[in-house]
């Protein structure tokens, strides 16, 4: 079955300084973070009438991360179950951080990541984010850059 390929903008070429919205804030994508017991467990059956908790926020979309990350507050806001911890290296150096049991959906895209996602201080640190979509996301993606025009795009590749 073949399904169709998704391109979203994910830049600020529309904005009239775009390119410097790009190198302040990077590249971004609304996302839905939320957590489907069922897709985890064959046993779980999910009741429509107590709708799953989810948060809309941006991600940012960024090369220089090797996974994608989830900010800690909203996954505890979410109350994403605490699946391990692990180790974690940036900027300010390595060190422990939660690891959560979610989903990433990407509506732009029709893409849902499943998985788990370390819980990283980004909005705590400044960050208008509340996710990171890093070089696991993008191996399956092409990605765009336009710096000169503050346009990025995201391409997705489905078969």
């Amino acid at each position: 079955m073949l399904f169709p390929t998704m391109q979203v903008e994910c830049g600020f070429h529309a904005e009239k300084d775009g390119r410097e919205l790009l190198v302040e804030i990077g590249p971004e994508i609304q996302v839905v973070i939320s957590f489907d017991p069922a897709h985890f467990s064959k046993t779980f059956i999910h009741n429509p009438s107590h709708p799953l908790p989810s948060m809309n926020v941006q991600a940012l979309v960024d090369t220089g991360a090797k996974n994608n990350h989830i900010d800690a507050n909203v996954a505890k806001a979410l109350n994403l179950p605490v699946v391990n911890r692990r180790t974690i290296a940036g900027s300010s150096g390595k060190h422990v951080v939660d690891v959560y049991l979610a989903h990433i959906h990407i509506p732009a895209l029709e893409e849902t990541i499943p998985g788990e996602f370390s819980g990283v201080k980004l909005v705590e640190a400044g960050s208008r984010h509340g996710a990171i979509l890093g070089r696991t996301f993008l191996k399956n993606i092409t990605l765009v850059y336009k710096g000169l025009t503050g346009q990025v795009s995201l391409r997705n590749h489905r078969s």
